[in-house]
């Protein structure tokens, strides 16, 4: 070829967008090792040599042709499959994001909230939502694994304590809606996927906040710049058929600040190996509690990560009482 050889070729090949990925094979009348192992190296697909004077040879190249040829077109198919998932995961992606509720701004309670999953697809989910005047309900819950199936199953528990026949005063029982949760979403029946969940319900007049937690991180209360862990001792939901849940209620000062998360807002591998402990992550909510403090923590932990990406999703929830 005039002005350029084979090698440079396959160079400028691999180094073009539109062609990287367009098999390449050299023809040609040098044997050496060393040759091939350079055009190998160079980005070549496979290295024919020509040696016409043997008898029946071109049908060798022939099929490598063929076989490349194939090979690429199923390559296409699979990318052209690979391209209509991950379309369909991002829209899914979106629908989730959009089931969240919005941050309420005003009011007597007021929210906050960070959702960044790991993947594109999340297995946490929270909601939050008045059921009358005086009764603020809110929760958080973590399913385990990640990917569509959690992500679906976490949308399913979402969707059906929004949907279902549980009364306003069921609501105001953590434990009668552990228990539902627990009836409902046996891990026999959902794949092996169970979740855990902090489920709270607070009441404006009597400044009382009566929570359980099924096998999930203790919320962080800051109340007059000190810090109380609302733990709860309950089994994960869907591990047993029947599980006594058990509630605990308490007197909330006005003013303060609610955080409920899952365990990926703490449980940080460091470079060194050592994870980021929960009384570590109460004592920097207690000294940066901000309004932007949310963002403060997710940069936090990237830094002791020392990577923009998370080993699990990031998801915590500031309610302002």
């Amino acid at each position: 070829m005039p002005k350029i050889d084979g090698m440079t070729l396959v160079k400028i090949y691999r180094a073009n967008k539109d062609l990287q990925d367009v098999p390449v094979i050299i023809i040609s009348s040098k044997y050496k090792p060393e040759i091939k192992v350079q055009a190998f190296d160079n980005g070549a697909n496979d290295y024919f040599e020509k040696r016409f004077e043997i008898k029946g040879i071109e049908k060798e190249l022939i099929a490598r042709i063929r076989y490349h040829s194939n090979a690429y077109l199923s390559r296409l198919e699979r990318d052209a499959g690979y391209k209509t998932l991950e379309n369909e995961i991002k829209k899914a992606a979106e629908y989730i994001h959009s089931f969240l509720p919005s941050p309420i701004k005003n009011g007597e309670i007021t929210t906050d909230w960070r959702h960044i999953p790991s993947t594109s697809l999340s297995g946490d989910s929270f909601d939050y939502d008045w059921l009358d005047d005086d009764n603020f309900i809110f929760y958080i819950l973590d399913v385990s694994g990640h990917g569509i199936g959690s992500a679906l199953l976490s949308i399913s528990a979402v969707n059906v304590l929004r949907s279902t026949a549980l009364s306003c005063e069921d609501f105001k029982n953590p434990t009668k809606v552990l228990t539902f949760l627990n009836n409902r979403f046996q891990m026999s029946r959902q794949n092996d996927l169970y979740f855990t969940i902090w489920f709270g319900v607070y009441n404006k007049k009597t400044h009382k906040l009566t929570y359980a937690g099924s096998a999930h991180p203790p919320a962080i209360l800051l109340e007059s710049n000190k810090i109380r862990m609302l733990e709860s001792e309950n089994f994960l939901i869907g591990g047993l058929p029947k599980v006594d849940f058990k509630k605990t209620t308490i007197s909330i000062q006005p003013g303060s600040d609610l955080f409920i998360f899952t365990d990926g807002a703490y449980e940080i591998i460091q470079p060194d190996g050592t994870m980021w402990s929960l009384n570590e992550l109460s004592d920097f909510i207690k000294n940066n509690n901000s309004q932007d403090i949310l963002d403060k923590l997710y940069k936090h932990l990237q830094k002791l990560r020392d990577s923009v990406h998370l080993d699990d999703d990031y998801t915590i929830l500031k309610i302002h009482l």
